[in-house]
């Protein structure tokens, strides 16, 4: 009687053990207008969520193409690019700590600013991020960063200020958009992550593109310590403007 006891209480133990993390799962199939197949799967790695594509994923033929995660409350979080110098896929990639869940997984082609494809949780995958942006101290009313310096970003300033709840920076008039592809700002928060955003230069409505001089920083960017004008194309930074502190 005591051993078939001890039998019962092993059981349950032994099948919670066995039993995978609720972290542990994969999206629904990939849909949309170049990806249609695949999934991608969660798992952690000493602390560190990691998004994998399956096997059956087929890396779309569109230039430019990135990993970009949206959050539950539909932020979005651009992130590695797809296809990588060499031909290589980055098939796996490591959510940044502030990126708080994952409701669906882009594939996002920057070049041509769309989605190619994307594909979905049941329920938002918490990633259990630290960060709460609306605890910190606010900034200044205004604060502007020192002059841009770089291989060709070399006028101008940024100031940021608030605007409601939401943090905007905006180029000053004598700033010169770098003649370079594919430039994108590019924000650098006080832990040295940087956070990919919109494109300088945006789709008008004539024939040339139109300059984006202003921009709100996403809720999940904890504050800006520095501003880059990012060359998506070349993957690299063509000139950075700092602030003296970072702004929240």
């Amino acid at each position: 009687m005591l051993f078939s006891f001890r039998l019962a209480l092993l059981f349950p133990v032994a099948a919670l053990a066995a039993a995978p993390s609720p972290l542990d799962h994969a999206t629904s199939p990939f849909k949309g207008i170049k990806v249609n197949g695949g999934t991608a799967a969660h798992s952690t790695e000493g602390g560190k969520h990691i998004l994998t594509l399956s096997d059956d994923f087929k890396t779309p033929e569109a230039p430019d193409v990135h990993w970009q995660v949206v959050d539950s409350k539909g932020n979005t979080h651009l992130l590695n690019k797809l296809t990588i110098k060499g031909g290589a896929v980055n098939k796996s990639v490591t959510l940044p700590s502030d990126v708080r869940d994952v409701a669906k997984v882009q594939m996002w082609c920057a070049w041509a600013q769309v989605v190619l494809g994307e594909a979905s949780f049941g329920s938002p995958l918490a990633t259990q991020a630290s960060m709460n942006r609306g605890s910190s101290k606010t900034s200044p009313l205004s604060v502007t960063s020192k002059p841009f310096t770089g291989a060709k970003a070399n006028k101008g300033t940024v100031t940021a200020k608030r605007e409601g709840e939401n943090l905007v920076l905006a180029l000053s008039e004598d700033f010169v958009t770098p003649d370079t592809p594919d430039v994108h700002w590019q924000v650098v928060d006080s832990t040295g992550h940087a956070h990919l955003l919109q494109r300088v230069k945006v789709k008008g409505d004539g024939k040339e593109d139109r300059m984006q001089r202003t921009i709100t920083v996403p809720s999940h960017v904890p504050d800006v310590a520095k501003v880059q004008m990012w060359c998506a194309f070349a993957e690299t930074n063509l000139g950075e403007a700092a602030f003296d502190s970072a702004v929240r």
